[in-house]
């Protein structure tokens, strides 16, 4: 390419590709919209300064059971707290029948 003298440009290739189709902007906003909201409830679910046992228990939680974070607590459908450092056993706080059961089962596998 260093000695190359004759450059053509074929006319028939410049502007093949057309025009690019419109930004469709309310839609990117949705699309935007919905994958912050997203990433938001995602970032929720790390616990700050837990174990990687905390987080690994919270996840196999999450799976199938509404929970949150409450420092180092594992609160589960606001009924249930899983408490460290073992992360084994569910303490019933609330007053639905049988929550507590529930969580211990998951836990237990």
């Amino acid at each position: 390419v260093a000695d190359a003298k004759d450059v053509k440009v074929d006319a028939s290739k410049v502007n093949a590709i057309g025009k690019l189709p419109d930004i469709d902007d309310p839609r990117r906003e949705r699309r935007f919209a919905n994958a912050l909201k997203h990433a938001r409830v995602a970032a929720d679910n790390i616990g700050e300064n837990v174990s990687a046992l905390a987080q690994d228990v919270f996840d196999a939680l999450a799976r199938t059971l509404p929970c949150r974070w409450d420092a180092d607590v594992i609160v589960v459908m606001d009924e249930v707290k899983v408490s460290g450092p073992t992360y084994d056993a569910a303490k019933g706080c609330g007053s639905t029948p049988g929550a507590e059961e529930r969580v211990q089962k998951v836990l237990e596998h």
